[in-house]
């Protein structure tokens, strides 16, 4: 068991054997009945990008943390 969404993250980012971390296919979603909206990696967005069903709601940016380490509350819209 980790402290914070952070080192939970990490932990298992080093996990990947031969993939590099920015290379990581990574989807965050708000919950599995909350689907409309998602956050993904550049990597996973470059096998979605052009797909008539779904757009992009705005650029990369990097996960945010609150002080403890955990992640920001989704921000879905």
């Amino acid at each position: 068991m980790l402290d914070c969404d952070r080192d939970a993250i990490q932990a298992a980012l080093r996990c990947l054997w031969g993939v590099a971390p920015a290379r990581a296919r990574i989807l965050r979603i708000p919950n599995t009945l909350q689907l409309e909206w998602l956050y993904v990696s550049e990597a996973v967005w470059e096998e979605l990008e052009g797909r008539p069903d779904i757009e992009a709601a705005g650029p990369f940016t990097e996960m945010a943390f609150d002080a403890d380490g955990n992640l920001l509350p989704f921000e879905g819209a």
